[in-house]
């Protein structure tokens, strides 16, 4: 009689299972910031969270093993090999066994990868909503609310072009196909790192967080690029053909891939526009001269309300419904 699973157990294959659906649903679909508040919720349990890296590990794995050569020749030979053909059963080595255990990631998406590779692939967001993609070299794409960008891989290259809005990269280490980010005149280049890239109205913005990144202004191509560090942003206002580089703290400038938003001597101006972005319930402030008043806080992306709340209070302001719905401070 087999031995049946212990209550532990069960919780663990559950999480597993929970693990995996979070990891499609992240990576394949636009994400509303009510599924990102559902994940976080989901991750906080010990055993969800132990559960999700395990899982995410297997698919860098995969992600590892598309690229190896032995891989690759094992799949096209059991692409090409006719249906009819059996196969003699192979020897099981150590590699052979990694194989096994990954080749369903490998060659169930390779088509996928294949098929990305012929063409360019577009991807959007609207209001209120993110996107988690992973792209056909094992890089991971966040896009951000009311985004929109084109990505091309190639043989020779990887191209993103961000048209508006801001996406954030968790680029896959390839030394022969560096990984350009075209928005508006910039061009950022990278091999292995994590950075984002924004596009608001002709105001780039290149935020790394790791690795190394070098930008370079298309309207003067004659001009040095800008190697960035980690925890520098690179800032180009494209329409005064004018740039700069200041320091940043990198994990705030980015949090809004965790699903925060975090203001650290932020105009409430700025501020504003931010939490806007996630909503279609906009916030219109007519004081106009507290727009350039400073505030510091963090709010979970589309949580509105707690903003307004916050902010009547800071500045001992009003609030109502206009008659677009939109909310209305005043004093």
């Amino acid at each position: 009689m087999a031995a049946q699973p212990t209550g532990k157990q069960r919780i663990t294959r559950r999480a597993r299972r929970e693990a995996a659906g979070w990891l499609t649903r992240l990576g394949r679909r636009s994400i509303t910031t009510d599924d990102l508040r559902s994940f976080r919720d989901w991750r906080r349990d010990p055993a969800n969270r132990a559960s999700y890296a395990e899982v995410d590990a297997v698919w860098q794995v995969g992600s590892q093993l598309r690229n190896d050569p032995e891989v690759a020749d094992a799949a096209r030979r059991a692409l090409e090999r006719p249906s009819h053909q059996k196969a003699r059963a192979p020897a099981l080595t150590p590699l052979s066994l990694a194989v096994a255990a990954c080749l369903l990631v490998v060659v169930g998406a390779g088509s996928g990868w294949m098929f990305l590779n012929l063409r360019t692939v577009t991807y959007a967001t609207g209001v209120g909503e993110q996107r988690r993609v992973l792209l056909a070299d094992g890089s991971r794409l966040s896009l951000d609310a009311d985004s929109y960008l084109k990505v091309r891989m190639t043989g020779a290259s990887r191209e993103v072009r961000l048209k508006r809005g801001r996406a954030f990269f968790d680029v896959a280490h390839d030394t022969k196909r560096p990984f350009n980010v075209v928005s508006g005149q910039t061009e950022t280049r990278a091999v292995g790192t994590r950075f984002g890239v924004s596009n608001d109205n002709g105001l780039v913005r290149v935020t790394l967080v790791q690795g190394s990144v070098e930008v370079r202004t298309r309207a003067d191509d004659a001009a040095p690029a800008t190697k960035l560090s980690p925890g520098q942003q690179l800032i180009a206002d494209l329409g005064k053909h004018q740039e700069r580089v200041v320091l940043v703290d990198a994990a705030s400038a980015t949090s809004w891939v965790s699903g925060r938003v975090v203001f650290r001597d932020t105009t409430l101006r700025e501020a504003i526009s931010e939490v806007n972005r996630y909503s279609r319930r906009k916030i219109v402030l007519e004081p106009s001269d507290l727009g350039a008043a400073a505030i510091a806080g963090s709010f979970d992306v589309g949580d509105t309300d707690s903003f307004v709340t916050g902010v009547r209070s800071l500045f001992d302001l009003k609030s109502h419904t206009g008659d677009d719905g939109s909310i209305v401070l005043t004093k």
